[in-house]
């Protein structure tokens, strides 16, 4: 119980959510005194023993070196406090303007108004959309979020977002962690969806219309939830990949039309960008979304929203899906290729890569020379 508390302290969760988290998810009924003890007892203070200023400077300039040199004040404060830091916005702000000036200017000069939104409540409605911008390397991105509460449900890389199959096995996967279907889904015209289509509207057959209402298709504008949550994406992550990608193409240290060095830079690749694809969707679902004059839909925490619809004005809006329902769905989806790479690519890659005694890597760098050294290795093979 202490270790889910201070999970949920580290997330930045406010104490009457943390409480009725306790209550509703965990069974947990504790009041407001005992809280405070669990976490005093832990050392878990937010104003408190606040971190050294020049260990936070530290901390902020070497996050400033990877993709995460694109947050802004908000989330780079969310992102020390997941990491055990004390500190407060105003500190991470003055800081990031020394540190980061350009990045602070371009962040102030992008702004942009959201069109009207409504719904009933988490589950009323799901967006699902692919994302492009890394294809061209080899990556492909999707992923999907709640319209009420904008909690992101999967962010996902592999070699495809366009087989039919794949994108269906992440909406199953979906439910099968939250045990809740939707509504509705919402989703572009493409033959990418037609799998995930169909399940969802044979788990809605017994509707008057067949389900046919259940999945909708649409064009980009009214996938807006999905499509706005791009653009954030590209600004705090996806530009940093980009850029770094494209400087290894120009520099001819990978050509994506070489098949062999397609599937070995999935391999260097794809799980680094999948463990920081992880680090966003927590760090998004924990971060506080802030009052939007022209939206019906509630301010707050993305993962609270979603848990606790009734305190925000919002109700619960699955429906009942059977096991058996579900496991007839499973026959139709098929998981992405681990590492993104066939088996036998795959196999010849870790070989070469023991062999010569190399460790997966950890950061963008230590990808890149394993890449390197990998390919100078397999070429030889080959």
């Amino acid at each position: 119980m202490n270790n889910i508390i201070k999970d949920y302290f580290l997330r930045g969760i406010q104490y009457d959510d943390i409480l009725h988290l306790m209550n509703t998810i965990h069974n947990e009924h504790l009041s407001m005194r005992q809280l405070h003890r669990i976490l005093r007892n832990q050392n878990l203070y937010r104003r408190k023993n606040k971190t050294n200023l020049n260990e936070l400077i530290v901390y902020i300039n070497r996050a400033l070196q990877g993709s995460r040199q694109n947050f802004g004040y908000r989330l780079m404060t969310q992102w020390l406090v997941s990491q055990g830091i004390v500190t407060d916005r105003e500190t991470v702000r003055l800081i990031l303007r020394e540190l980061d000036p350009n990045g602070v200017e371009s962040r102030q000069s992008h702004r942009f108004r959201r069109r009207q939104y409504l719904s009933r409540g988490p589950n009323f409605i799901w967006h699902i959309d692919g994302y492009d911008k890394l294809k061209p390397f080899g990556l492909a991105i999707h992923a999907a979020n709640d319209g009420w509460s904008r909690k992101l449900l999967w962010l996902s890389v592999g070699s495809s977002n366009n087989d039919p199959r794949i994108v269906a096995s992440h909406f199953t996967g979906a439910i099968y962690e939250g045990g809740l279907v939707p509504r509705f889904i919402r989703a572009d015209r493409g033959s990418e969806n037609i799998v995930i289509a169909g399940i969802q509207r044979f788990f809605h057959r017994e509707n008057n219309d067949n389900g046919l209402s259940s999945f909708q298709f649409g064009t980009s504008v009214r996938n807006q939830r999905i499509e706005a949550w791009w653009s954030v994406f590209r600004r705090n992550r996806a530009n940093f990949w980009i850029n770094y990608f494209k400087d290894m193409c120009d520099q001819q240290i990978y050509d994506p039309s070489i098949k062999w060095q397609l599937d070995l830079f999935r391999y260097c690749f794809i799980g680094l960008v999948q463990t920081e694809l992880d680090e966003t969707v927590e760090l998004w679902n924990h971060h506080r979304i802030r009052k939007v004059r022209n939206s019906e839909c509630p301010s707050g925490r993305p993962n609270v929203l979603y848990s606790l619809p009734g305190n925000y004005g919002g109700e619960e809006c699955s429906t009942l899906v059977s096991v058996g329902d579900l496991n007839l769905a499973e026959e139709h989806v098929s998981p992405e290729l681990f590492l993104g790479c066939p088996d036998d690519m795959r196999n010849l890659i870790t070989m070469v890569r023991r062999e010569n005694n190399l460790m997966l890597p950890t950061t963008p760098q230590e990808a890149k020379q394993l890449f390197i050294t990998l390919s100078i290795e397999i070429a030889r093979l080959l």
